[in-house]
Parts: C-alpha cells; structure tokens; sequence
C-alpha cells in the first residue's frame, strides 16, 4: 500500500478542520413570541416539530431566518464549538410581553461557546422573556461567553432545576435566576456589567440543597463594570433577588444562600433587591480575594423596582437581609491577607459583618450608616493571617452596628488625624461579647504619631466604639503596637497600650510606664493597706 501523499494528508487536515469548524444559529424570537402566551414555558423539544410531513423549526443557520435547522437531536446546542443569537437582523420585541420560558428537557444539554441576546427588548422592557430552564441538574446550561446587543436584559435563565456555568458575561445588565424560582447552582468566571436601560440593576438568584461558605450556590471570579457608568444610579449593581422584569410580584425570601466573589471592581455594587419584610432569609456574600481589589460601588437593598435615580428614601434594612463574610483565599485554597475595599455613597448592610480572614474597609459615611443592621462578628481562622476591618471613608465617620463578637479574635482598624477627629463605631443594642481577643490597630507604627494618643489615665483615652448605658465588654482588647518609646525633654519614656470599658463605650490610648521607684511607692503602699488589713482580722 502507498503511504498519503503530503498534500493528501494536508487536504485531509484541511477538510477535517472545515468540518469542525464553529457554526452559528439563530433563534427566531419573533416567531416564538407570536405563537406563545404570556407566562407560556415551552419544551426545547417543541421548538422543532412536524406538521403535516413538513418540519418547522424556530432555529435557522442564518441571521435572515431563511436556512431552517430540522435536527430535532439539538446537537448543535451541545456543541462548545458553536454560538447560538437569540433574535437576529432587525428582530425587536413589542413592549408587554411577559413570561416565554424555554425549558432544556429530555436529556438535552446547552454547551455552547456563546450565546448572544439581539434586540430582544424594548426601551420599557419585556418580562421574563426567552428564559432559559433546565428540568433538573442534568439538563446543565454551560457557556462560553454571554453577550448582548441592544435591549439584552430581556433574555435570562431562571428554574429550581437548572445548573448554569458561564466563563464571562457582558451585558446592559442581566438576570440569572430569580428569587420565586431560583437556579440550582450559578458559576461565572468574570461578570462585566454595562449601562442598562433605564439604568436598571442586575438581578440574580440561587439555592442548591445543603450549601455553605465551604460551598456556596454562586461563585462569581472578577466582578466588575465596563464603563463609568452613572453612580447615582443602580445600572452597576449586581443584586440577589427579584427583577423588576420577573412576572412575580414581591418576593418573600425564606432561604439563605452564599455567594462567593473572589474580587469587587470598578464601580460594581452587590446587595438585595426588594423583599418581603416577612422573610427569613437573605444573601451572604463571601468575600474571597486572593488580591487586593477596590471598587467605587457600594452595597444596596432597594425598597422598590422603579428604575429612578438611587437615593436615601429607596434603602431599607427590612425585609432579607444582606451579610457580608470576608474570607481572604489564596489560591491553593489556604486563608490569606488580601483587602476588598467599597468607597461608594451606599452601604446598606441589614444584616451581619464577619472577618475570617483578610481585610475588609468599607466607607463608615455612607448612606446606612446609621441604618438598623445585625453584628460585626471577629471570627479570624486559626491559620489566618489577619482578620480586619475598617473605613475607607475620610477619617472621622461613624458606622452603626447592632452589636460585636469577638469569637476567634481579629482586628480593627482606627485611623486617627486628632484627639477629636478618629474612626467610630456605635452599638444600637449590644457591647463587645465573647472571649476572644480584639486588636486595635491605629494605622501606624510611627512614634511621633502614636504619642499623640498618649493620655495621663486612660479615663481621658479616645471613645473608639460607643453603646447604650448597661453594656459592656467581655473580650480582651490589645493593641497593634503594644509599647514604644518616645523622648520627652530629651527624656526617653515608655509607654503602654491600655484600654478600658465605661458604661458608654470602649476607651483606648497609651499612658507611661511608672518609674521604678514609682512601682516601689505603689508596692510599699501595697504592703501597708495588707498588714493592716490582716491586722484587722
């Protein structure tokens, strides 16, 4: 037998390549809505049918919907090579339309390496539309990319059975999953949000059966805005909860679900969008930075779905609540030391704020910082580095919260530019419980800085966090710096952190060391009040 030829064998090659080359299909939007209702869930299995001997379909192989896709297998949407376009040409959507859903069946599977969104809504909107929901686990969606044009928030995926992995995402702003019917599990690597219509949030939702911080429903990589898009308004935001776009009404949420971001960019935001005040549960975002991130966004809960400009009146604290978790990864998994820090004009927190691992800042003048909202848990790991909190707002804010635990201990950070003017904490209803020890860290190692927060008797020292009349402080309270020494008159004196809990809050500063020979008059004065105290006896 003779052996190919080169140009046999390139040809070959070549033909191979052709044959495997990406394809891209279209969706006829138009068609599937005039043939469905309001609220209507259609069968991916149904959007391919024989009528009369002749098969219709609602795919084509080109944007101008003349080339019918007949392949009732749907091969062509388990292929990772291929890209689907939801709509195609000029293809709009009518305003009012609300709830086509298409429901993955059978053993029909969705791995493509992107779905796009083409005109698929109005400047008003369109509710729920093209929805894409998976019976159950097994019917995964899994996708490249996710982009849009146009009017895109209108598609999205939603349903209790479906298990949605998408490597990035860049949209107007988006809704994965909703709150009355939350995904099963939800895995984006990198979310880029864009300015919406009507400068509308991102909404998303999900609930798996026996998750954790260990293992949350979401996972998000990189969470972040493309453009500076307007901060007066919630187009940067990505929150848990209803869409104003979900055919449901207000939802009440009893579940708690964990989120885990591994970094907070841009002027992206996260937070609740509107909810019952009879719900029991919430969101805990888990904060997992395995490098230090900023963004210029904010944390929200919104009271209503109107799609104006954010302001004080449109925040609550009622309702599910929204907890934050920051726990510092590295990327081996191991607990870390990086920051995530929010410097934006909005940090409503209704429910608890934790420190595992790393640090996290957030602006302590915002909007909510005087709002009702649960603890501020110090819970540092065994093996973590650090775990800390402060503010990244100008020096001199004050952020409420209900109460503080210290458990496994931590850190907080207290940025002083004056006796007068320091960072702030008040307790609405608690003190300082727990058995574990809480560092105070003033930001600074400097001598001549430290000595500034030197005090005769710590009676005079600084109110770093104030509660009610009848609390107190069961921790222990150490400083980050424990001594130093500075020179007074050409006279080198030591001195010490001290603290002490009043009635009103937590005093901290430094006082001196006492001279020996002011030790042996305290000691000598000791011995005295003894003897005559046992001469008493």
């Amino acid at each position: 037998m003779k052996k190919p030829t080169i140009a046999f064998s390139f040809c070959a090659l070549l033909f191979a390549v052709v044959c495997a080359r990406a394809e891209t299909y279209y969706f006829d939007i138009d068609s599937f809505i005039a043939d469905t209702q309001d609220g209507q869930q259609v069968n991916l299995s149904d959007t391919i049918w024989n009528d009369g001997g002749e098969t219709k379909s609602y795919w084509y192989s080109d944007s101008s919907f003349t080339s019918t896709v007949t392949d009732a297998t749907f091969s062509f949407l388990d292929n990772a090579e291929n890209s689907v376009v939801m709509g195609g040409g000029n293809s709009t959507v009518s305003t009012g339309v609300k709830g086509r859903s298409l429901v993955i069946d059978g053993n029909f599977k969705m791995n493509l390496a992107s779905l796009e969104s083409m005109g698929t809504g109005s400047q008003s909107g369109a509710l729920e539309l093209a929805f894409f929901k998976g019976a159950t686990p097994d019917n995964a969606i899994s996708i490249g990319n996710y982009i849009g044009t146009g009017n895109s928030e209108s598609l999205g995926f939603g349903g209790s059975g479906t298990s949605l992995k998408i490597e990035s995402v860049e949209l107007r702003a988006v809704n994965l999953g909703c709150a009355h019917n939350p995904l099963s599990s939800l895995e984006i690597g990198t979310l880029t949000l864009a300015l919406a219509n009507n400068h509308k949030a991102s909404y998303f939702a999900a609930a798996g059966e026996g998750s954790s911080v260990e293992n949350p429903d979401v996972k998000i990589g990189v969470l972040s805005t493309h453009y500076q898009v307007q901060s007066s308004y919630p187009s940067g935001a990505l929150l848990y909860g209803e869409s104003s776009f979900m055919s449901d009404g207000l939802p009440t949420i009893n579940t708690n679900s964990y989120v885990q971001i591994s970094s907070i960019t841009g002027l992206a935001s996260i937070g609740m969008g509107r909810s019952s005040a009879d719900s029991s549960g919430g969101v805990t975002y888990v904060l997992t930075n395995s490098t230090n991130a900023a963004t210029a966004g904010g944390i929200l809960q919104l009271k209503d779905d109107s799609t104006a400009a954010l302001s004080p009146e449109r925040m609550t604290t009622d309702g599910a609540k929204v907890n934050l978790l920051m726990s510092s990864r590295a990327p081996d998994g191991s607990f870390s030391n990086a920051t995530q820090s929010f410097t934006g004009d909005y940090m409503v927190i209704s429910g608890n704020v934790a420190l595992q691992s790393g640090k996290l800042l957030i602006n302590y003048g915002a909007v909510g910082n005087d709002m009702s909202k649960g603890s501020l848990i110090f819970d540092k790991a065994a093996s973590a580095p650090i775990a800390s909190f402060g503010s990244s707002a100008d020096i001199g804010s004050t952020y409420q919260f209900s109460d503080i635990r210290v458990d496994g201990g931590g850190e907080i950070v207290v940025r002083v530019e004056s006796r007068d003017n320091f960072d702030r904490i008040t307790l609405s209803s608690g003190g300082i419980s727990g058995s574990g020890t809480l560092v105070v860290d003033f930001d600074t190692t400097a001598e001549s800085e430290l000595y500034e927060l030197v005090v005769e008797d710590i009676s005079q020292g600084l109110q770093i966090i104030s509660w009610t009349s009848g609390n107190s402080c069961t921790a222990t309270i150490e400083g980050a710096v424990k001594s130093f020494k500075y020179a007074v008159d050409g006279e080198e004196i030591e001195y010490v952190f001290a603290s002490m809990a009043t009635d009103a809050g937590l005093l901290v500063g430094y006082v001196a060391v006492p001279e020996p020979a002011e030790w042996a008059a305290a000691l000598g004065l000791g011995a005295i009040l003894l003897a005559l105290w046992r001469r008493r006896k």
